[in-house]
This record gives C-alpha cells, sequence and structure tokens, in this order.
C-alpha cells in the first residue's frame, strides 16, 4: 500500500449540521442511514448536529429516534458570566495580537448586558463597537460604542 494510500485510510469525513433544530423529522431519520454505512468494516463518518434545545425534543418522537440512539455525547452552552465574558473578549483581543486594552469595562459590561452572556451577539456587539471607535478614531471601545453598535447607528 502506498504512503498516500495508507493516510487516506485513516482519514475520517466529519458532518457538521448547523440549526438542525430546523431540520424536518424525516431528514434526522434518513441520517441514520448514512450512519449505518461502513467502509472497510469502519464507520464511514461521524456526525455533529448543532442547534437549539428544541434538537433534542425533535430526536425523541419516532422516526428520528434510530439516530438519536447513536448520539454518544450532548452538549449545551450556557451563556456566559460578566467574568468569563471579559475573559473572553479579552482573549479574542490578545489573539488579534493588540496589547493595551481595548475595550474599557463600561464596553464589556454593555456587551454582556445586551448580550445576554450569548457569544454570537457579544461579538456581533464588539465588531460594531470596534467600527464605531474606528469611526471615530479612539484608542478604545466606550460603553456609547457598544450602544451605537445595539441601536446599528453606525
Amino acid at each position: 500500500m502506498t504512503q498516500k494510500a495508507e493516510v487516506l485510510k485513516k482519514q475520517r469525513i466529519l458532518v457538521c449540521i448547523d440549526k438542525a433544530h430546523l431540520q424536518r423529522r424525516d431528514v434526522l431519520a434518513e441520517l441514520h442511514t448514512i450512519l449505518n454505512f461502513d467502509h472497510d468494516c469502519a464507520n464511514f463518518l461521524s456526525l455533529v448536529l448543532c442547534g437549539r434545545t428544541t434538537l433534542f425534543e425533535h430526536l425523541q418522537y419516532r422516526m428520528p429516534a434510530p439516530l438519536a440512539s447513536r448520539v454518544m455525547t450532548k452538549a449545551h452552552l450556557k451563556s456566559l458570566s460578566p467574568s468569563e465574558m471579559e475573559k473572553s473578549i479579552n482573549h479574542h483581543v490578545r489573539v488579534a495580537g493588540v496589547k493595551n486594552p481595548l475595550f474599557e469595562p463600561a464596553a464589556i459590561t454593555a456587551i454582556h448586558q445586551g448580550s445576554a452572556g450569548g457569544l454570537r451577539r457579544a461579538n456581533q456587539l464588539a465588531s460594531g463597537g470596534l467600527m464605531a471607535a474606528a469611526i471615530e478614531k479612539r484608542d478604545s471601545v466606550s460603553a456609547v460604542h457598544i450602544r451605537a453598535a445595539a441601536s446599528e447607528r453606525i
């Protein structure tokens, strides 16, 4: 067996379905059929279903029950606390290569309040706040910038 064939044999396919809670139950049931396919006596692919908590409810119905029986792990992401939000924002700022504090404490509080601790909305507010601060040629993002981002006045 060639080296390339050996590498390909070790590779696995990962399928991620975002917003899986929006899928019809019959579609979820068909995913079980795909997962049953064996390739060289090994699972052909791994499946990750991402969605809201209603996804768990959809999997409890009769049609997708075979798929639900194959679920290995369930995870629920909770909203971030104010201190977790601060750590998350500061981490992203550091990863971006910024050495000085970029978000004022009041801005971080405004992001947490405006997002209710949710990461997607927090990222939107932080990005909008950065734009608002850049438009004003400011070195840091204030709560005023976050409020402008929240009201989409930038």
